[in-house]
């Protein structure tokens, strides 16, 4: 059952994440009004020289910022209810910097069959589910902490393979991949940008729709689980698949984002207090778009030489050390 006053905080920030979209857009070297923004969205006026300034340099931009900061967030909460781990997350746990790998494959390896946008996608959805596959094997031994350095030292084995990458690749190849990993939400291909929301839009009403009941009750156990009738190793596959396509999907797209996976699932769960992940997942969803959305605005309308993820670790940071010192004075293993 959902109390009164957690849907009311859901609307509410449902609300506050539509206004940081309409004032995304309105910001930057040109200001434009909330009121033609709006009249614009929802086609009420036809000025084309607004349009082209919103469209092409921020209406797109603020759309992808909504999607990734709430997808890694919600994927952020699937992993600690599924792993039990208040620290898990997407970059954590060593899942994007598998997909980071493969994009970096894809850019400056010089065996690569594949090419383009379609081998960043490729290699990037096989180097994040080898990295899921792997960590949900080694957690039927080991869990809390150790799992997380597990999750750290495939970080570090990853990024050794992407080193050797880097010494031996083109000035050229070097230089894209650099500025793929300082990570952005202004990478936007307009002939993948639509086919790429569609696919993480569809993915993400698939959490909604069967993740809730599935992580209710598999945070009690995995007995519990198979007495509700699930098949665990139906929804171990399951998990793999759907979150390995959405880490993937965002970091091709946008670059290794981090702290909204790790940092927006505890605050989600401080503002509600509850369990429940049918209020969870789009609280989660809502709150990591917001956050995505203020970094880039302060991204692109300030003078701050600081790139996205240090803008991301401001607001992050702080949260995850409230979760380990709050554990800690409890007693709790993390």
């Amino acid at each position: 059952m959902i109390a009164r006053r957690d849907i009311l905080v859901l609307v509410f920030l449902a609300l506050l994440s539509f206004i940081l979209f309409v004032f995304g857009i309105s910001v930057g070297a040109i200001s434009i009004s909330f009121g033609d923004v709006l009249s614009i969205l929802f086609g009420k006026s036809t000025q084309s020289d607004t349009w082209t300034i919103i469209i092409e340099e921020r209406y797109l931009r603020t759309i992808n910022a909504f999607f990734a900061g709430g997808t890694l967030a919600v994927v952020g909460l699937v992993l600690q209810s599924f792993f039990r781990n208040p620290l898990a997350g997407p970059g954590v746990l060593g899942i994007s910097s598998g997909a980071s790998l493969g994009v970096a494959v894809a850019i400056m390896a010089p065996f690569t069959v594949l090419t383009g946008i379609f081998a960043q996608y490729t290699l990037g959805l096989l180097g994040s589910f080898l990295v899921i596959l792997l960590l949900i094997s080694i957690n039927r031994w080991i869990k809390g902490v150790t799992l997380l350095v597990v999750g750290l030292m495939l970080s570090f084995f990853t990024s050794a393979f992407v080193s050797m990458l880097l010494n031996n690749s083109t000035d050229t190849m070097m230089r894209k991949y650099i500025e793929w990993g300082f990570g952005s939400f202004g990478m936007i291909q307009l002939a993948y940008f639509w086919y790429y929301i569609l696919a993480v839009f569809l993915l993400l009403i698939f959490v909604f729709i069967r993740f809730p009941k599935v992580l209710n009750t598999w945070v009690l156990g995995e007995q519990m689980l198979l007495e509700s009738g699930y098949k665990t190793a139906k929804v171990r596959l399951m998990i793999l698949l759907v979150l390995g396509v959405l880490i993937a999907l965002i970091t091709v797209h946008c670059g290794p984002i981090s702290f909204i996976g790790i940092a927006i699932p505890q605050l989600a769960r401080m503002i509600l207090k509850s369990t429940n992940h049918s209020i969870l997942l789009p609280t989660s969803l809502f709150l990591g778009a917001s956050l995505a959305i203020i970094a880039d605005i302060i991204l692109r309308t300030t003078e701050i030489a600081m790139p996205l993820n240090g803008i991301l670790a401001l607001f992050g940071a702080p949260v995850i050390i409230y979760v380990i010192v709050k554990g800690a004075k409890r007693g709790t293993n993390i």
